[in-house]
C-alpha cells in the first residue's frame, strides 16, 4: 500500500493512528463509503487505494492489518 509509506515518510502515521482509533466503531460504514466514492477517485488515479482501504475497513482484522501498517512496530 503506497499511501501508507507516503504517510509514514511525511510523518502522517500517528494523526492517521488517532483517526483509525476514532473512526473504528465506524470503520464498515467508511469502508462502503469509500468503495461507492472509488469510481470518482479513478479520476485521479486512486481507485485502487480506495478499494484497497475499502476492504480493509470492512473487518476488524482488516482495522487490525491497518493499525499494524501504521504503527512504529511494522517498520521496527
Amino acid at each position: 500500500m503506497d499511501w501508507v509509506t507516503q504517510a509514514r515518510e511525511r510523518g502522517y502515521h500517528d494523526t492517521l493512528l488517532s483517526l483509525l482509533d476514532v473512526l473504528e466503531p465506524f470503520a464498515p460504514v467508511v469502508g462502503q463509503w469509500l468503495l461507492v466514492a472509488a469510481p470518482v477517485a479513478g479520476l485521479f488515479g486512486q481507485r485502487q487505494a480506495f478499494q484497497d482501504l475499502s476492504q480493509l475497513l470492512d473487518t476488524p482484522e482488516g482495522v487490525r492489518h491497518l493499525r499494524h501498517l501504521l504503527s512504529d512496530e511494522h517498520y521496527g
